[in-house]
């Protein structure tokens, strides 16, 4: 809902030559404070700047002149560029990152990875032949994958019409406490 509200220029003036502020002259036509401080940066002739609106002159001093340093007197240096410290760490980490995927992905790639390797329980589970091709599998029976890849081999225990049975749920399902 966009109503246009018609401000009076004049009698928004008075208002604020009067000393009240953007926010008072806003609620009192029910418009926002942007559509005052427009109007009122539009016509400086009518709403004049007030003394305290203006920052100090000198705003990183407080308001006072900056004293000249003695000629001679060396300012102290920092003990490291910030920036430059900062970058470097951000290349030494992200460099470390790259590393340590590149490692993972030979691990993976040579089949070494912990990612790779099957649980005791599960090829127990694919050595008595338990388990069950995902065209196989039925709607109430485990689709914990027992293998790490082609052909992929689901555990197929029965269970209450969850996704997995109690062990696997308990493997997939760790508390934050547990962690």
């Amino acid at each position: 809902m966009n109503i246009h509200v018609e401000v009076d220029k004049d009698a928004a003036a008075e208002m604020w030559n009067e000393g009240l502020s953007i926010t008072d002259i806003a609620a009192r036509y029910g418009v926002t404070r942007s559509k005052i401080s427009g109007m009122m940066n539009r016509d400086r002739d009518r709403f004049p700047k007030r003394r305290g609106d203006a920052p100090p002159r000198y705003a990183r001093t407080g308001g006072r002149k900056p004293q000249p340093r003695p000629p001679g007197e060396a300012r102290a240096k920092p003990l490291h560029n910030n920036v430059g410290y900062k970058m470097r760490d951000m290349r030494n980490s992200r460099k470390a990152r790259m590393e340590a995927t590149r490692r993972d992905a030979e691990e993976f790639a040579a089949g070494t990875s912990p990612l790779l390797q099957i649980a005791p329980d599960d090829a127990e589970k694919l050595n008595t032949g338990m388990g069950k091709e995902l065209m196989d599998l039925g709607a109430h029976e485990c689709k914990w994958a027992l293998t790490n890849g082609g052909p992929w081999i689901f555990c197929a225990e029965s269970t209450d019409g969850a996704v997995y049975c109690d062990h696997h749920a308990s493997r997939a399902y760790v508390s934050r406490e547990a962690r």
